[in-house]
């Protein structure tokens, strides 16, 4: 009797330590996976109390001043708030003056674009540090005077988003993973064609994110080339008609790069005879494009968002957050060109 009830209590006290031993290790797996995140934001923070310093010493002064600083108060109030109450700045970075700044801030966008890749963050957390990095490009451009540079492959600028994000304007795009959204009448149609239709797509996901950014970029393409053929009738002001030129380019480009990377197993791309309209509250080619840039960096910063953090690269399934980076740097720019400002959280404020 006295054995039996011995070892009943020895099952009852081993299964409650197994017990115990899996939430702790359950727990320390928690915190462990989190801090990569929180040490991550807390890189990030440090990096941009850099630059606050970095434009007192820099010499910039007026609106300038204001923006950068207001900027990087917006990106701070973004972060995890322990990560940047721990977070120090760097007193060795000191620039003296505006091209030293702006060589900080380059390298900062660097250095925070990776960071977005850190095990531990949310998808959320990653989204905002792209956000942050595509900011700092941006700011870059705006001070350099190279934001109609952005659609040359051969300036400056191109070759500062290709290092920061890994993926060139000319580059081949070698996406998997992800796939257009079916519409409703795609997909009865498919399941009517084939009952095949799955297999073919194979692990690949459908993307309303995905499909929205095409429809906005054929969309974009379209009222671009409409406004240009009407440059002459409409006497469409020569800036207007230039920062048409480089929208046009750059979506353009953008689309060409989209639809030749899609993995073939895709069956439904948006067609573009969908998106030949324009707005019907304005034929303004300035507010047109402007708006419709903003529509794709939002969207960009949506598909940005469907990405686990840490993979972020130019091949296979790790491509959609570089190439999501990049039509969220590019459309933020083609915006910026009528607006002149450039948003602490580009896709996001």
């Amino acid at each position: 009797m006295k054995t039996a009830a011995a070892k009943t209590l020895f099952v009852i006290v081993l299964v409650v330590l197994l017990v115990l031993l899996a939430a702790s290790a359950f727990v320390w797996w928690r915190t462990s996976h989190g801090q990569g995140g929180v040490d991550a934001q807390q890189k990030a923070a440090a990096e941009l109390k850099t630059l606050r310093a970095g434009i007192e010493s820099s010499g910039v002064s007026g609106f300038q001043k204001e923006n950068l600083e207001s900027d990087v108060d917006e990106q701070l109030d973004a972060l995890n708030r322990t990560a940047v109450d721990k977070a120090e700045a760097d007193e060795s970075r000191r620039p003296t003056d505006l091209h030293g700044l702006t060589d900080e801030i380059t390298r900062s966008s660097k250095t925070v674009y990776d960071l977005a890749s850190t095990d531990g963050l949310s998808s959320d957390e990653a989204a905002t540090l792209v956000s942050i990095a595509v900011n700092q490009w941006g700011t870059v451009q705006l001070f350099n005077g190279s934001l109609s540079e952005v659609s040359d492959a051969s300036s400056t600028a191109s070759a500062q988003l290709k290092d920061m994000t890994g993926l060139g304007q000319n580059q081949a795009l070698d996406a998997k993973g992800m796939c257009p959204a079916m519409s409703d009448d795609a997909k009865d149609k498919a399941s009517a064609g084939s009952a095949s239709g799955d297999s073919k797509r194979g692990s690949s996901k459908d993307s309303k994110e995905l499909s929205d950014i095409l429809t906005g970029l054929y969309s974009s393409s379209w009222a671009e080339s409409y406004f240009q053929a009407r440059e002459d009738v409409d006497g469409t002001a020569e800036d207007t008609a230039k920062r048409l030129d480089v929208a046009a380019s750059v979506h353009s480009s953008q689309l060409q790069q989209l639809r030749a990377g899609l993995d073939q197993a895709c069956e439904s791309v948006p067609q573009p005879h969908a998106a030949y309209d324009l707005p019907d509250d304005t034929k303004d080619p300035g507010k047109v494009m402007t708006g419709q840039a903003d529509h794709l960096a939002h969207e960009s910063m949506a598909l940005i968002r469907t990405q686990d953090p840490g993979k972020s690269g130019v091949h296979g399934t790790k491509s959609w957050t570089a190439w999501g980076a990049r039509s969220l740097a590019l459309n933020t720019v083609v915006s910026s060109q009528v607006s002149g400002d450039i948003p602490a959280l580009p896709g996001i404020s």
